[in-house]
This record gives C-alpha cells, sequence and structure tokens, in this order.
C-alpha cells in the first residue's frame, strides 16, 4: 500500500524521528495546529511532496526534518516570531 496523504490530528504533539522517511509517494501533508515537535528526519526523501504549512505551535524541528525533499517548493510558517534556524532542516547537502 502506498501512503499518498496524511493529516495529523489533533492529538499529536510531537512527530517522532524518521516516521514518514522514505514515504517517495506522499504528496499531501496536512499539520495540526497542536503539534508543537517535529524531530530529525521525520520526512526525509519524501520526494514527491511539494508544499507544507508549518503552524505557529511547533516551537522545534529536527536536523533535517525536511531532507531531501526534492520537490518541496511552497513552504509556509505561521510563527509570528521565526523560531532560530540552524542548518539543514530542510537540506539536501547536510549529512546527519
Amino acid at each position: 500500500m502506498r501512503l499518498l496523504s496524511i493529516v495529523i490530528p489533533a492529538s499529536v504533539h510531537k512527530i517522532g524521528k524518521e516516521t514518514f522517511r522514505y514515504c517517495w509517494d506522499l504528496r499531501s501533508i496536512t499539520l495540526s495546529n497542536t503539534l508543537t515537535e517535529i524531530q530529525g528526519r521525520t520526512f526525509m526523501w519524501c520526494e514527491t511532496f511539494q508544499s507544507i504549512t508549518i503552524p505557529k505551535s511547533v516551537t522545534s524541528l529536527g536536523m533535517n526534518a525536511f531532507g531531501w525533499c526534492d520537490k518541496l517548493e511552497d513552504v509556509t510558517v505561521e510563527w509570528t516570531t521565526p523560531l532560530p534556524v540552524g542548518s539543514g532542516y530542510f537540506s539536501s547537502q547536510n549529512h546527519y
């Protein structure tokens, strides 16, 4: 079975490391506004996914959370105060 779409429910506050890693066919991700943490490599190598909105409730992004998502072109963040941005959240070049 191919995973094409994900809706993260309001009961989820953290998405763990590598949860959706290698979901090559994943095209749609909807994050709840209660989500606070996206750990490292969570969506790494989700090669067909093109856009995401990160809710203002997210206060922590892990290294390479969206690494090697080569078609990810539309990232919307709803923060009023930006998170400190380290290297590698959306990287295709940094190694972990």
